[in-house]
């Protein structure tokens, strides 16, 4: 992983060079227990004894990174490049130090002289891909994919396991790149001596533990606050063990009347938590962040729980032994793809999703009102503009060119994003008018603008989750673009459990294809519309008290099997 290779230094030059290694090796001492600002200072003596070293100024950029002074971060790793311009480690760490700063354009720009001057190095290569994909600039997209497509994953040389997931890899690749993770995070973690684990208590209700930071105003926890709500309380007894602000949101006032036993373990180490969770007798530890952003997945290293089960918050495996469980279903997980995870499959009945029946919509506003044409076929994408890559884009100008009046509306909130995607349009001989873009807005008034579009559209190999529940919530027709990847199935599994199996596709031609007739046929969308919205409370995939029971006889079925 990237902050391994940050601890990374080659022996200073010039001046004193013994004592500045002597005391550089001090410093890399002090970073790998924490005490980055103490480190700071012992770089800044090996300095005085090998003033033009680069490496030095690299360390000491990363140790300033440490502790949030990024402007004197900054000053240590321009002048790292300016002494030592072949010093990729340098580029790499200013690039990431950009890229947390919003300098995008300039962080694309490190990382691919640090991909360049380092091609075996994972990180920088698939950052760049990553910003490629956020400011629509994809020069290099196929160069850049077909470089790290090459590369094995080894503990030591990895990348972010969510940035992967946005590339069009295969779940076996993924898989290889979790393990290498998985590996190279378990290295770092001390585990001895192990956390004593009571057995579980034949008789008493099935305790099930919940790992999370993102229960409150986020999409996870949106979606499993009514899974809290409905658990039986006479067979099980649920646990939350949660971290991070309280946000006052809605979900997170329902989690919290839901499950009376909500632990902060935010003040704890990830060693604490695993012993405070494994005191309290769980029977099943389940996941619902993965390799998410500020994952805490080494608490389940510590094997805190006789079962632990990856669900909902990461769309693919982890990669790790300790955890025995993936949570899917069928259509995610087909009979005989079984391979792209190191977890046992745990396939739910209808979907592995659950949804929040009291979600609600506002009243949608007009066509005009959104800048749509009144009488044009509009297709929509409203989900993160970070998932289109060149390949979508192609799909989705193709879709237009072919369907006289019709205008795809996005969700974009960034200036330049538009303004990159209106050119990339052109290109492809799309006049700007046929792209509408749209901001943020309340979670409400988001789902409202799904009942004025005719078609959701979503991307590839990421596809629509959330979204793609929101956009059958308010009932429009959405089409997806079924892989061989986890993230790349769960539109299809939605769009299966809603009883809307005839919109999923699984290859480009067909996608483009069926968007093309759709589009072509106003009556046909609305009464796929109709449809949608006639069965959507009596669906699986809305039928929340259906979809609870599946989900505890699944956890009934893992304690027996004990």
């Amino acid at each position: 992983m990237y902050r391994a290779a940050l601890a990374e230094t080659s022996p200073p030059i010039g001046g004193d060079e013994a004592l500045a290694v002597a005391i550089s090796e001090v410093a890399g001492r002090l970073r790998e227990c924490g005490r980055s600002r103490d480190a700071v200072d012992w770089y800044r003596r090996a300095l005085r004894s090998a003033p033009a070293s680069a490496e030095l100024y690299t360390s000491l950029g990363a140790a300033w990174m440490d502790v949030g002074n990024n402007r004197e971060a900054r000053a240590a790793l321009q002048r790292a490049v300016q002494l030592d311009p072949g010093l990729w480690m340098a580029h790499c760490n200013l690039a990431t130090l950009l890229h947390k700063g919003g300098d995008l354009r300039e962080a694309l720009q490190a990382y691919r002289r640090a991909s360049v001057l380092n091609p075996g190095f994972i990180y920088p290569l698939v950052q760049a891909l990553c910003l490629a994909r956020e400011l629509i600039s994809w020069d290099h997209w196929e160069a850049d994919l077909q470089a790290l497509r090459g590369l094995a994953p080894q503990p030591g040389n990895t990348a972010p396991q969510l940035d992967l997931l946005f590339l069009p890899l295969t779940a076996l690749q993924l898989r290889n790149h979790a393990e290498a993770y998985a590996a190279e995070c378990l290295a770092r973690t001390d585990i001895t001596p192990p956390i004593r684990v009571p057995h579980p208590v034949r008789g008493r209700r099935i305790r099930i533990g919940y790992v999370s930071d993102e229960l409150r105003g986020h999409a996870v926890g949106s979606l499993v606050a009514e899974v809290f709500e409905l658990h039986d309380p006479r067979r099980f007894d649920v646990r939350v063990y949660c971290w991070g602000r309280d946000d006052g949101s809605v979900t997170e006032r329902r989690v919290r009347a839901a499950v009376p036993a909500m632990v902060d373990i935010g003040s704890l180490t990830n060693r604490q938590a695993a012993e405070r969770i494994a005191a309290d007798g769980i029977d099943i530890l389940v996941d619902l962040k993965g390799y998410t952003e500020r994952p805490r997945t080494e608490i389940f290293a510590y094997r805190p729980a006789p079962v632990q089960v990856n669900w909902l918050g990461f769309p693919g495996t982890l990669g790790a032994a300790y955890f025995d469980y993936v949570i899917a279903d069928e259509f995610i997980v087909p009979p005989g793809a079984e391979q792209g995870y190191t977890e046992s499959v745990l396939r739910l009945a209808d979907t592995y999703q659950p949804n929040d029946r009291r979600r609600p919509i506002a009243t949608p506003k007009s066509r005009a009102a959104y800048g749509l044409p009144a009488d044009a076929t509009v297709y929509c994408y409203l989900g993160k503009a970070s998932k289109i890559t060149p390949e979508t884009f192609d799909d989705w100008m193709k879709i237009l060119m072919a369907v006289p009046e019709s205008v795809l509306w996005m969700l974009v909130e960034r200036p330049e994003t538009r303004s990159a995607l209106v050119e990339a349009a052109r290109q492809r001989g799309i006049a700007a008018k046929c792209l509408v873009f749209c901001g943020g807005l309340p979670f409400t008034e988001h789902i409202a603008r799904f009942k004025v579009a005719d078609i959701a559209l979503e991307t590839s190999p990421y596809g629509s989750h959330t979204t793609a529940s929101e956009a059958l919530w308010a009932g429009c027709p959405l089409i997806a673009l079924a892989g061989d990847t986890f993230a790349s199935r769960v539109s299809g599994s939605l769009l299966t459990a809603a009883g809307m199996g005839e919109l999923v596709t699984t290859d480009a031609a067909a996608y483009r294809a069926l968007a093309v007739e759709l589009g072509s046929d106003r009556q046909r969308c609305a009464t796929l519309r109709s449809r949608i919205e006639r069965t959507r409370d009596t669906c699986a995939l809305f039928d929340t008290p259906r979809f609870v029971r599946s989900l505890e006889a699944a956890f009934e079925s893992l304690c027996a099997e004990g």
